[in-house]
């Protein structure tokens, strides 16, 4: 059972190495570029549900219950 508990942990050393040697290489220029991304396609999909759901006044008076 030992052997098992010094893999996982040397895996998850190893892993978290790489994650960090990942995130080293990853400029800002690159990250800047990602959050835009977001950023647009975050806009994109706002508008697209403003396409889907009715506005207020663009119900009709017999569907608001009045």
């Amino acid at each position: 059972m030992r052997f098992v508990t010094e893999g996982m942990d040397a895996l998850r050393q190893l892993i978290s190495e790489e994650i960090s040697d990942l995130a080293k290489e990853l400029s800002m220029d690159e990250g800047d570029a990602v959050e835009e991304v977001i950023r647009q396609e975050t806009q994109r999909v706002k508008r697209e549900l403003k396409m889907v759901s009715p506005s207020p006044k663009s119900v009709s008076p017999h569907l608001q219950g009045g």
